[in-house]
C-alpha cells in the first residue's frame, strides 16, 4: 500500500506493507483481481511446440562457428550425447560452471568414449565444448578457463534426455 511517511525530516509517498484491517479492503480486493487475472492468463496459454521443435531442429543440423566451419550435429537419442548432456547437467557445476579437466575427470567414470591417453582427452573435451558452444548450449565465464550451461542449453539438454529416456520409449511400445 502506498502512504504518507516521514524519512529522514521529509513527508514522502513509499509502498508499504498493507495492514490488516478492514480500511484496506479495497486494496486486497485490487491485489486480488489482480493476481487472479495474471492467473488465468497463465492457464489460458496454449502450449505451442513450434519454439522447441525450431531448437531441437537447430541442434540436430551443424552449427557454424564465427571462423567459418561447421560443427557437427547432436543426436538427441544417441548414448554419448545423452551421456554428456547428463554430465553438463549435474548439479555441482550449476554454482561455479566447470573446466576442461572437470568435464574429463566426469567423462572418465561413463560409458562416453574418451581417448584412453590423457594427452589426447584435453583436446577431444575442447572439441566437445567448442561443438558445444557453436550450438549455443554452453556460453564461456568471462576472464576465465570456465564454461557454463546456458539457459537455452539446460532447456534443450533437459528436453533431449526425457525424449530419449522417456517419451521415445512410450511412443515404441505404442507403435509395436
Amino acid at each position: 500500500m502506498r502512504r504518507r511517511v516521514r524519512r529522514n525530516g521529509k513527508w514522502t509517498n513509499l509502498w508499504g506493507p498493507m495492514r490488516k484491517g478492514i480500511a484496506f479492503l479495497f486494496r486486497y480486493q485490487e491485489v486480488s483481481a489482480q493476481s487472479n487475472a495474471r492467473y488465468l492468463d497463465a492457464l489460458a496459454c496454449v502450449d505451442d511446440p513450434t519454439p522447441a521443435i525450431r531448437e531441437l531442429d537447430a541442434i540436430t543440423r551443424a552449427a557454424t562457428i564465427p571462423n567459418g566451419r561447421t560443427a557437427r550435429p547432436f543426436n538427441p537419442l544417441s548414448l554419448e550425447d545423452r551421456t554428456l548432456f547428463a554430465v553438463l547437467l549435474a548439479g555441482e557445476y550449476a554454482l561455479h560452471g566447470f573446466t576442461n579437466h572437470d568435464l574429463r575427470a566426469k567423462l572418465g567414470r561413463t560409458p562416453f568414449p574418451l581417448a584412453r591417453e590423457p594427452e589426447k582427452q584435453s583436446g577431444q573435451v575442447t572439441r566437445l565444448l567448442r561443438q558445444l558452444h557453436a550450438h549455443h548450449l554452453v556460453a564461456k565465464v568471462p576472464r576465465s578457463r570456465r564454461w557454463h550451461v546456458s539457459l537455452g542449453g539446460r532447456r534443450v539438454m533437459s528436453s533431449a534426455i526425457n525424449l530419449r529416456e522417456l517419451a521415445f520409449p512410450r511412443l515404441f511400445a505404442q507403435a509395436a
